[in-house]
């Protein structure tokens, strides 16, 4: 009743956390994002003080059939992690459950949660042009570690164009993704570094924010470890 990936085969980690118990159940984040054809290692994280799990509903968006993904161990006491490697070739929506969790009289999930499968982007026929150097009023050094920032605090000035130079210096892969006025992540305000860093590779976020305030900074793919702030002045 589910479908198996060799840890080995994943190419990118994501972190999920489960809190609550019963109705109070819920997921961190509700929303995961994944490449069509790429193999994601999901870490699941109890952070409940009951055990859970996690299945994920394959391409025929049914439970208990062949396609499902299971978190391995099934049940996650306590405090412990589980691990599931999902890979889904066609964009779309699949949905995620606590199998453990689900309303006695209905039989409904008491927590859900979704994969967000994008297309994959096409290869390039041709080297793209090289970007034109943007001006900048501000320039940040920031390291990048497994799983860290250095540093975790940054300041700048409201309406001050900044440049972020970004280094990964650890194992795994890291982005950087700052949260916008609105203080969440994953909206159309957030400022996101322009690509996703593999082990030793550069990269830069190029931004303004105009409203003073604090502002948290995160890494997409470790989201428990990796935050920071960026102070507006």
């Amino acid at each position: 009743d589910r479908t198996i990936i060799a840890e080995s085969q994943a190419t990118r980690t994501v972190e999920l956390e489960v809190s609550g118990n019963e109705a109070a159940t819920a997921f961190s984040p509700a929303s995961i994002e994944v490449n069509a054809g790429e193999t994601v290692k999901v870490v699941v994280k109890n952070a409940a003080p009951v055990s859970h799990g996690v299945r994920v509903a394959g391409v025929d968006g049914q439970y208990e059939t062949t396609d499902d993904y299971v978190s391995s161990p099934e049940l996650i006491e306590p405090g412990a992690e589980g691990v599931l490697v999902v890979r889904f070739d066609a964009a779309g929506e699949i949905e995620f459950k606590d199998p453990t969790a689900s309303d006695p009289q209905t039989g409904e999930p008491f927590a859900i949660g979704k994969i967000v499968v994008k297309e994959a982007a096409p290869t390039p026929t041709a080297a793209p042009e090289a970007s034109p150097t943007v001006e900048v009023g501000r320039t940040i050094d920031l390291a990048m570690g497994d799983n860290f920032f250095e540093p975790k605090e940054i300041e700048v000035n409201a309406g001050e164009r900044f440049r972020i130079n970004l280094v990964n210096n650890g194992r795994f892969v890291h982005n950087l993704r700052i949260a916008g006025p609105d203080g969440q992540y994953f909206t159309d305000d957030d400022l996101v570094s322009d690509t996703d860093l593999e082990a030793g590779d550069s990269g830069q976020l190029v931004g303004q924010i105009d409203t003073p305030g604090a502002y948290p900074f995160q890494d997409d793919f470790h989201t428990f470890e990796m935050t920071g702030t960026i102070t507006v002045r």
